[in-house]
């Protein structure tokens, strides 16, 4: 095995930005005033549309029997989001999905930690972070956006 399976965490992700995904796009329609007309913008098809396919997959995926298969694909369709903001559980940690699976970012640079003289510390700034950041977090659906500068909220 290659790395933890981290299925079930990684399809939460995935519906969490999903679920996002459609709250500002429903934001947008809303400021519109006319949901009939904001159907016909080209963005918001493509949203529905990119959704749709998502979900589509994502049934399909769990179908798949390899486990390293479909944590594979599951990694590579959430980490279609990691040019965007990370997501913050409860905690108010951010994270997001790379080629490792589900992992921590450190809150100085939202960079994934490494190890540096012995130490965990930020990729970035070599920072000692706090030994936390190498568990793998634990996504909900309602989890939210990183906005930098947002405080951390214990839930």
């Amino acid at each position: 095995m290659l790395f933890p399976d981290q299925t079930e965490r990684l399809i939460t992700y995935i519906n969490a930005r999903l679920a996002l995904d459609e709250a500002a796009e429903n934001t947008g329609i809303a400021a519109a005033g006319s949901p009939a007309e904001a159907a016909e913008w080209d963005w918001v098809r493509h949203g529905r549309q990119q959704r749709s396919a998502i979900r589509g997959l994502l049934a399909t995926i769990r179908k798949v029997t390899d486990e390293q298969l479909r944590q594979a694909l599951l990694i590579q369709t959430g980490s279609m989001w990691a040019a965007h903001l990370p997501l913050v559980d409860r905690s108010g940690r951010p994270y997001t999905c790379n080629g490792g699976g589900l992992t921590y970012l450190t809150d100085c640079h939202l960079a994934t930690p490494t190890i540096s003289m012995g130490t965990l510390s930020c990729r970035v700034c070599y920072h000692e972070v706090e030994s936390e950041l190498t568990f793998p977090p634990e996504p909900a659906v309602t989890d939210e956006l990183h906005r930098p500068g947002q405080p951390k909220v214990n839930r």
